[in-house]
């Protein structure tokens, strides 16, 4: 259902158009029923994008006609990067995927194939597997898509690219302002990494903020990948302390986690299914409910980190005073953690936060021990 934005999107691109500095190559696959612009094609087609003076219609011609894949594919996702670094090297390369995203559980429902998606697991595998196969390194990757900028996400992509631009929140419609960064990109194709990713974050922010001004949440930001093995170490101790002494801290933790920003919808009671909270926000909360001295030195060693690995973040701060870039899973109570575990198990798909699934478990049943048995007699 995001097909219009996304062929939108193309001719954001194309009105830019590649060049022999900025090679612009897109795969997109399309879904019957839903528009029949641009020729109402719903397969799967490569494009290297030729600038044209036309906003309302894709006019290059595709480069390849693959007939139906399947984006929840992992290996559809490594044919199509593998193809493009063949076919036009380039000394830099960012990667951006565009579509539903639903944090850690997943990316890209494919409606055509049985709402197949890709799972943290299938992404690393992908990103691993063009790694090993090209030598390349990416230096940006990007999700246009809702509530990819979870530590869960980050550490699952840290190993192949340099940087990651995400959003926390859920992301409207219409994505990424591409031709308002891909413009500047053109004209100085030499820009670093972070000053590309730190466009991408102000031209999106801008694009909301001044030309589509109907959404009231939004969020984009910048982490640099190299730094989020320190959040890891820095979470990994924190759960550690907690651990060791969960008792007397169950009421701390409970009053900041149920104050502390959370993404994905309008009510906490409706972001329980989503159950993303901001990383800093929770341990700054945390902080002041916590007389513990321990537990306040490691949550702020978290907060350093954090910090540390978030380069630039913009967010509708009047809307999400408490939104700093860097989301992590954190259902409010025990049930909403079952629920969430029956379909999907945690540890399973982020193996790289069994630590901290560890401190939620711990908080969870002492949380329980907490609460008075009555005699009903």
């Amino acid at each position: 259902d995001l097909e219009e934005y996304q062929i939108a999107d193309m001719n954001e691109m194309e009105w830019i158009g590649s060049t022999s500095d900025v090679h612009m190559v897109v795969q997109l696959d399309r879904t019957p029923d839903y528009t029949d612009v641009d020729g109402d094609w719903t397969d799967t087609r490569r494009f290297y994008l030729i600038e044209d003076a036309d906003p309302n219609a894709i006019t290059t011609q595709p480069v390849e006609i693959l007939g139906e894949t399947n984006q929840g594919d992992p290996q559809t996702l490594i044919d199509f990067v593998l193809w493009s670094i063949e076919n036009y090297p380039a000394e830099k390369y960012a990667l951006i995927l565009s579509d539903h995203g639903g944090a850690w559980p997943g990316f890209g429902w494919d409606e055509t194939d049985g709402h197949d998606a890709l799972t943290m697991p299938e992404l690393e595998y992908a990103l691993a597997t063009i790694q090993s196969t090209s030598g390349v390194t990416l230096d940006i990757f990007g999700m246009d898509a809702c509530l990819m900028s979870q530590l869960e996400v980050t550490a699952t992509v840290a190993p192949y690219a340099r940087y990651a631009v995400l959003a926390q929140e859920t992301e409207p419609g219409f994505g990424w302002s591409y031709d308002a960064f891909l413009g500047p990109l053109v004209q100085n194709p030499a820009m670093s990494s972070t000053e590309l990713g730190q466009l991408i974050v102000d031209t999106y922010m801008n694009f909301y903020r001044t030309e589509v001004d109907w959404y009231d949440k939004f969020d984009l930001n910048v982490i640099d990948l190299s730094q989020v093995g320190a959040v890891q170490t820095a979470l990994s101790g924190f759960s550690d302390v907690v651990q060791a002494n969960p008792g007397n801290l169950v009421s701390a933790i409970g009053n900041a986690r149920l104050n502390a920003q959370y993404f994905g919808a309008a009510t906490p009671d409706e972001a329980d299914s989503i159950s993303s909270i901001d990383l800093i926000h929770f341990m700054e909360l945390l902080q002041g409910f916590s007389g513990d001295a321990a537990t306040n030195e490691a949550a702020q060693a978290v907060i350093d980190a954090a910090r540390g690995a978030i380069v630039y973040s913009q967010a509708s701060y009047e809307t999400m005073p408490g939104a700093q870039g860097l989301a992590v899973h954190f259902p409010r109570n025990q049930n909403i953690y079952s629920a969430i575990e029956s379909n999907l198990s945690y540890s399973e798909h982020v193996p790289t936060m069994t630590d901290w699934d560890g401190f939620l478990r711990t908080f969870y049943a002492s949380a329980i021990e907490a609460v008075p048995v009555i005699d009903a007699e």
